[in-house]
């Protein structure tokens, strides 16, 4: 893995975190150009948003946004911490 910015301890508790919770690997939802760039974990939207459809589904069809989805699956610490990582 290359070294991508300086707060190693940082990317781990995210990686750990998200794996915990989404059973997912962050470095495939992890936006690499603003993660270099601002120096620490950011969340690719748009690969977000494909990983809570492939556990949701279509959460759209019910008027749903990811913010909602979050909500009604998860602790607000965790959607707290997925807020954290949007740039």
């Amino acid at each position: 893995m290359k070294k991508i910015y300086h707060n190693r301890d940082l990317f781990f508790d995210t990686h750990k975190l998200f794996h915990k919770v989404f059973n997912a690997n962050f470095l495939n939802y992890m936006d690499e150009e603003l993660t270099t760039s601002l120096q620490k974990p950011i969340l690719d939207i748009q690969r977000f948003d494909h990983l809570l459809h492939e556990l949701y589904g279509d959460y759209e069809n019910k008027k749903l946004s990811m913010y909602d989805v979050l909500v009604k699956n998860y602790s607000e610490t965790v959607v707290l911490q997925i807020k954290g990582l949007l740039a």
